[in-house]
């Protein structure tokens, strides 16, 4: 038995490294993997040691909540098709800390999904940038090395999010080595940094301001290394202006979206709005629904419809090319879970800040950093490349922190 086990730990962990590798491809790929992943830790782990690890984990109980709010949520709505995709939508949030806080990796293992993550990144964005020079070789257009033409695995933001996510934890790894190994590792933060300004999703580009901000203050005050924190400042500042200089598209893009926020999102001249009047349209729409169910929501399932019907009174339904969801996930989750949805989110994200400690807290800093920016302008749980991208690297990285001694200061 203990053999078997033994054989069933190794195959769990594989395929957790697969499906961290594979993530930033397509979540559809992962399927067949999390079946594997499932069977495996059913024969690895004694059912009673992952009873009292998983009655000892905050996590468990925290992702545990908010997925039993939004299935009840669910058989509550009228829409039953769309409030089963939801539930299967958020199932991560059930299963993920079930599998990982309820089995006994260890910190080392831990980062080394994180380290499968970021190598998935790095390998999703070479793939992607190699694809579109091959496309440059055929009409020698330049717009097919940004935007959507480059993001060919995922929506831009969710692909900067990743990006920036494997950016600052290779940063800070780098730190605790020295000489090639640090070089390396900085070659790769640096890498994730273009290739999530490639996808110029125009709220990462915030994000990569904010966040130049946070790693120039963490090497002064942590690193002691003056000459880096300017240097992170000035690649901040430097790295979006060279995109918005070099590439006219984008820069139309940011110059558009202004002229709609001056309009109210309903697009220049009168035009159909684009991404960034959209969302203006979205978020002053969907403030009734949440007026109307502040407590209890309208429902996962029927919130969507809810939305749709309120843009036709408005009449802002002229201006949005189709069905969109809120695309702010804190409206998202409050309009469809009332404010308990709302408070358990907040505090979904805020959980590996206070499971870990400094400096190797930093991680999970630019993780809850990453999320939160992003859900001010996507719904990131409508889509299981969110659910799965937040459920994994929370746990993962209260796996590997919260334990764990200063290693410098």
């Amino acid at each position: 038995m203990n053999q078997i086990r033994s054989i069933a730990r190794k195959i769990f962990i594989a395929s957790l490294l697969a499906i961290c590798f594979l993530l930033p491809f397509e979540p559809a790929f992962l399927v067949p993997v999390e079946a594997v992943m499932i069977l495996s830790f059913c024969f690895a782990f004694p059912l009673r040691d992952i009873l009292r690890r998983i009655l000892s984990s905050p996590a468990f109980f925290l992702f545990g909540a908010f997925f039993l709010l939004s299935f009840f949520s669910g058989l509550a709505s009228e829409n039953a098709d769309e409030a089963h995709r939801q539930i299967m939508v958020k199932l991560p949030f059930l299963l993920v800390p079930l599998l990982l806080t309820g089995s006994d990796l260890q910190r080392g293992e831990n980062r080394r999904l994180l380290y499968a993550f970021a190598a998935g990144c790095l390998l999703s964005g070479f793939v992607q940038l190699g694809w579109s020079a091959w496309e440059y070789t055929q009409d020698r257009d330049p717009n097919v090395f940004f935007h959507t033409h480059y993001a060919r695995f995922m929506h831009i933001t969710y692909l900067g999010m990743y990006q920036l996510f494997a950016a600052g934890f290779l940063t800070c790894e780098a730190f605790e080595d020295s000489g090639r190994k640090r070089l390396l590792k900085l070659a790769g933060a640096l890498c994730c940094l273009v290739f999530m300004l490639l996808a110029s999703a125009k709220i990462m580009f915030l994000a990569l301001l904010l966040s130049s901000l946070l790693f120039a203050w963490y090497i002064f005050r942590y690193k002691k290394d003056p000459r880096f924190a300017l240097a992170f400042l000035a690649a901040g500042l430097i790295l979006p202006t060279l995109l918005l200089v070099l590439s006219p598209g984008i820069r139309s893009r940011f110059i558009y979206g202004y002229n709609e926020l001056l309009n109210s999102g309903r697009g220049s001249e009168g035009h159909m709005a684009q991404s960034t009047g959209q969302r203006v349209l979205l978020w002053k729409n969907v403030l009734p629904l949440i007026e109307a169910h502040p407590f209890t929501g309208c429902g996962i399932g029927d919130v969507q419809d809810e939305l749709d019907r309120q843009l036709q009174l408005s009449g802002d339904n002229r201006y949005m090319p189709k069905k969109l969801n809120a695309h702010n996930e804190y409206l998202q989750t409050w309009a469809g879970l009332g404010i308990g949805g709302l408070l358990l989110w907040l505090a979904i994200l805020a959980l590996p800040l206070v499971q870990t400690r400094f400096p190797e807290k930093f991680s999970a800093l630019l993780f809850s950093f990453s999320a939160a920016i992003a859900s001010f302008t996507e719904s990131i749980l409508e889509r299981q490349a969110g659910t799965l991208f937040i459920c994994l690297m929370a746990c993962i990285l209260i796996g590997i922190y919260k334990t764990s001694k200063p290693r410098h200061t």
